[in-house]
C-alpha cells in the first residue's frame, strides 16, 4: 500500500510545487505590468 502511495505522493508534489511557481511567475509579471 506505502509502495503504491509513495510515486502518487512524489507526483502530487511535483504537480503543486510546478502550481506554485507558475502562480508566482504569473503574479511577478502582472505586478511588472502594473508598475
Amino acid at each position: 500500500m506505502l509502495q503504491k502511495l509513495a510515486p502518487n505522493a512524489a507526483v502530487l508534489l511535483k504537480n503543486i510545487t510546478n502550481k506554485l511557481y507558475t502562480t508566482k511567475a504569473c503574479f511577478e509579471t502582472a505586478r511588472q505590468t502594473v508598475l
